[in-house]
């Protein structure tokens, strides 16, 4: 109890910040024990009038009072919707004020976007205030001209940016409305809530209004919403995109052709009015377009965004229009007293389509004002408060209240509820730590499960990143689905082959059908970056020399290492034969030591490339290379260069002495030269020696004696390849 409890006074709205605090707005008649010292308005404004000021009082968790103030016009100010940053550092105020000329207004401030009336006015005017967290004001503004608009506010909702959202209901008279509830370019700028009568001037009743206004107190934009009848705003929320819905009550268009601007949209989820009366459930975008209109049963008072989904709470006294297996299926006063009013509270996801319904209510007349929810454990939890007139159907067994009424002849109480909604349950397993993870049913005590992964179990085993859904039945038969999205990351599996030097292999290989994305980076021992990719397939390196690695796996939120060592097999040191040069025409043997296999390139002029010891008879200079191969397939390489001479050498001299050396003068290589004559002259031109046999060479002896030393002719006809003649003319000195 805040006031003094001799005198009316009522609650309006409380929330909460996320800091502790409790915050409380309503009106009363009050005089005292209300404001506390230092409030931004400590008395009552009543100006010898009988009429409510509004309150705004800030608790912390304990119940303990922090500081509250009075907030009003010397006339009567009506409603209290509250809303607070999570943080407390802003409290936003909204409701209905009857405003007072400049000088003598207490609702807008200097320079407020639309600020006090000229001169007074007696009608209502909608209003939003802004104080810190002292419970001082910062700003305060009306919603419209407030000479010519009765406005009024029934709910604010903020979106992620901080901007507030205002639905209520206003009317005009059309008259000197330089400042309407719309903007320009808005889904509905012009107010049609007036239809012609029949019996004189046009009745006017009110539109429901939308509003957006930025933490500053600037409106960004604003529209009607309805057709030329009663229509009106209950209930705002916001979703996490920032897009905005409104709940409220419309009414049929009396006259066709103001339908200017439509409830419901073609297509939408009721596109129709229904013959009952109907509440309406409108989504806006942040930058005010309408999205969809659907009409709907009864009259709209609580609206919720959570996950991806809009709660909606009605009160209606139609039937048969919950969804299949709901936790009420209709509207059981129907049935016992032919008319009842239930809460029915359904789901809509934001393309507009309903989800799921169920009414909530007695045999007689049960009505909920109040709709909020909390996202905890998988599930959103939807609270629902209001007031019942029936015995049974609203409280369960244990409750804090679980009997109607009191000692007083009317048996009617107010009841607050609880329905859990479940979530997509999000089944994140710890990174790099499981390949598969087993997924179970939140229910395992009913029947006929079903799996979309074919399984007929309680449990189905998940081996990659998704959705899994389960479908399992109720004993009466109504279907129960649970859905979990997983999200696994296996660690891929690391092997290693040995090789030979420089030839080391590493792979990373992901669990069949992981599905996940990941980054890899492999480091030598010293830190440096070799190679860099991302997917998700298997990745291999190659060409790794001996040595210590390291492997960076990343992926959304995950990151490890893995260490390994790359081991190569025994090398081979392979010997070859020395570069050596032979004359045109003959052979060499070449030899390789110190692999199990050999090799030669090219194999041009061998007698067996694959031999470690060849024969080769070249017939140009050439360099051969041979690579040997050990049991492991390692090989090495080496080199043997074969210089080949081609020229005919000729001595210059020669000593016949019987000695045995130089004894003959011959030629010793003729290489790839066919001999033709060879003959020798003596310094009188005559021949001392002939032969055609590239064998045979002059011994120093002429006609069966020696020759006489000095200095002696020589002449040799070759032919070549190519059946060239070639001759070779010189002096030669025997000796002895």
């Amino acid at each position: 109890q805040i006031d003094e409890g001799t005198v009316p006074g009522r609650g309006h709205s409380v929330v909460c910040d996320t800091v502790g605090n409790v915050y409380l707005a309503g009106n009363t008649f009050c005089d005292s024990g209300i404001a506390t010292p230092g409030a931004h308005q400590f008395y009552r404004n009543s100006n010898g009038y009988g009429w409510p000021d509004l309150y705004l009082v800030k608790f912390k968790n304990d119940g303990s009072r922090v500081w509250s103030t009075y907030y009003g016009n010397p006339r009567a100010d009506e409603g209290g919707s509250l809303m607070v940053k999570p943080d407390g550092s802003r409290i936003y105020l909204a409701g209905a004020s009857e405003a007072y000329p400049t000088g003598q207004d207490a609702i807008a401030t200097p320079g407020a976007f639309i600020g006090a009336a000229i001169v007074g006015s007696s009608s209502y005017s909608g209003f939003l205030a802004c104080f810190n967290a002292a419970g001082q004001r910062q700003w305060g503004t009306y919603l419209a001209d407030v000479t010519n608009i009765i406005s009024t506010v029934y709910d604010m909702a903020s979106d992620p940016q901080g901007n507030i959202f205002i639905t209520g209901y206003a009317i005009s008279d059309y008259a000197g409305n330089t400042l309407p509830i719309s903007s320009p370019g808005s889904y509905q700028p012009q107010y049609s809530g007036c239809f012609m009568s029949g019996f004189g001037p046009p009745l006017c009743m009110v539109d429901a209004f939308l509003q957006k206004w930025d933490p500053d107190g600037n409106r960004l934009w604003g529209t009607y919403y309805g057709g030329d009848h009663h229509d009106g705003g209950y209930a705002v929320a916001c979703d996490d995109a920032g897009d905005v819905y409104m709940t409220g009550f419309t009414s049929p268009f009396v006259n066709a052709n103001n339908g200017m601007y439509s409830v419901a949209s073609q297509g939408s989820f009721m596109d129709v009015f229904p013959s009952e009366g109907g509440a309406f459930l409108a989504k806006f975008s942040g930058l005010g377009q309408r999205l969809w209109g659907t009409y709907y049963y009864g009259q709209g008072t609580g609206l919720s965004c959570a996950k991806d989904k809009v709660f909606l709470l009605i009160n209606t006294a139609v039937g048969s229009q919950a969804t299949t297996c709901a936790h009420q299926t209709d509207n059981s006063g129907i049935f016992a007293t032919g008319t009842s009013t239930s809460a029915m509270l359904s789901i809509f996801n934001g393309a507009g389509q309903r989800e799921y319904a169920t009414y909530y209510g007695g045999k007689y007349s049960d009505m909920a004002f109040s709709l909020s929810t909390v996202v905890k454990d998988d599930a959103v939890q939807v609270y629902l408060a209001g007031n019942t007139f029936s015995p049974t159907g609203i409280a369960t067994a244990g409750s804090f209240k679980p009997v109607l009424g009191s000692q007083l002849s009317i048996q009617r109480d107010a009841f607050v509820s609880r329905f859990i909604i479940p979530l997509v349950n999000k089944v994140i397993v710890p990174c790099f730590t499981a390949d598969s993870v087993l997924i179970t049913a939140r229910d395992t005590t009913l029947a006929n499960y079903q799996w979309n992964t074919g399984d007929a179990t309680k449990s189905t085993w998940a081996k990659r990143s998704g959705m899994y859904v389960v479908e399992y039945e109720r004993a009466n038969g109504c279907k129960v689905t649970d859905s979990f999205d997983l999200t696994l990351y296996p660690m891929p599996r690391l092997t290693t082959v040995a090789a030979c030097a420089g030839q080391g292999i590493a792979s990373l290989a992901l669990p069949s059908s992981s599905g996940g994305l990941y980054t890899y980076k492999w480091y030598d021992a010293q830190g440096a970056l070799l190679t860099e990719s991302t997917g998700q397939d298997n990745v291999t390196v190659g060409n790794l020399a001996a040595g210590i690695y390291t492997c960076n796996i990343t992926t959304p939120g995950c990151d490890t290492s893995i260490t390994f060592t790359i081991d190569v097999f025994p090398g081979l040191e392979l010997t070859v034969s020395s570069d050596t040069a032979i004359a045109a025409g003959s052979s060499v043997r070449l030899s390789a030591s110190g692999a199990d296999s050999y090799l030669w390139e090219p194999e041009q002029w061998l007698d067996n490339p694959r031999s470690a010891t060849p024969l080769a008879t070249p017939r140009e200079s050439i360099t051969y290379t041979v690579t040997g191969y050990n049991q492991y397939g390692c090989k090495g390489s080496r080199q043997v260069h074969i210089d080949l001479n081609d020229v005919v050498l000729i001595p210059n001299a020669f000593s016949p002495n019987g000695d045995g050396v130089n004894d003959q003068f011959r030629i010793t290589n003729y290489g790839y030269y066919k001999l033709e004559t060879f003959r020798i002259f003596n310094r009188w031109g005559e021949e001392v020696f002939f032969t055609a046999d590239p064998a045979k060479g002059w011994n120093g002896y002429h006609k069966g004696g020696l020759a006489d030393l000095g200095t002696y002719h020589y002449y040799i006809s070759l032919v070549d390849l190519k059946g060239s003649i070639q001759v070779f003319k010189g002096t030669l000195t025997l000796i002895r």
